[in-house]
């Protein structure tokens, strides 16, 4: 037999079905609202995040690209450096040679005036004198020593600048060959850049806020808002 005021106290009315099940909608109406702010929410940060890397990004490539012109710019300067100092080197070689040439042009004529000078010191008695050749031939010794000293200082100027010109071209030499590796370096740093960022390119996803709005249609039409319940339709409820 059945208790009535036990099924009387445990069951509910219409409305009150109705209000529950209108508050249960609510609830999920405003769920699905705030599911759908904090999606536009992240949404809105995933697209500020990657306007920052893409800017951080093309700032990036940017400095590269500059670094990579200052190197290829000192590295042109260095090899017109290098260019300078070698055409310098040839030149002061070549003045060098000249030099050896005049100097050892001058020993067989210094020698004769010598030779000459003391042949005359042997004339005996009075014929022993300071006539004009004897004066010409001092004068001539003298002056082709002084001009030879002349040279050899000249000769010793040239071989110190040549040597520092040298010590110069290496030291220009090494700078290149920095400048090359640094370059070199600078231009695979950029190719890896690229290789990277050409493999880390995403795919065109779907605009996420038409699929939101999407899912959220759907989720409406599963849950639309209850009706207000007839007594017929409450009887065979209750039923």
């Amino acid at each position: 037999q059945i208790n009535y005021l036990f099924y009387l106290i445990s069951t509910t009315t219409p409305q009150q079905w109705e209000d529950f099940s209108r508050y249960n909608w609510q609830r999920a109406q405003a769920e699905i609202g705030s599911g759908q702010r904090l999606r536009e929410a992240i949404f809105f940060t995933l697209s500020q995040v990657a306007n920052d890397l893409e800017a951080q990004a093309q700032a990036t490539e940017l400095a590269l690209r500059r670094r990579k012109h200052e190197l290829e710019q000192a590295l042109d300067e260095l090899m017109w450096q290098k260019k300078q100092t070698e055409d310098e080197i040839a030149e002061l070689e070549n003045d060098l040679y000249k030099l050896e040439l005049a100097i050892q042009s001058m020993i067989p004529a210094e020698k004769l005036a010598q030779t000459r000078l003391e042949r005359r010191t042997y004339r005996p008695g009075v014929e022993l004198c300071r006539d004009a050749p004897q004066y010409g031939l001092t004068d001539e010794v003298l002056q082709t020593k002084v001009s030879k000293e002349a040279l050899l200082e000249k000769q010793r100027q040239c071989r110190h600048s040549l040597d520092a010109l040298h010590k110069q071209l290496n030291r220009i030499n090494d700078d290149i060959a920095v400048k090359q590796n640094s370059l070199q370096l600078e231009n695979q740093c950029i190719e890896l850049r690229h290789q990277r960022m050409d493999r880390a390119q995403p795919e065109a996803d779907p605009d996420p806020v038409k699929g939101q709005s999407h899912e959220t249609e759907s989720l409406t039409t599963v849950i639309q808002a209850p009706t207000a319940i007839g007594p017929e339709l409450a009887g065979k409820l209750l039923a």
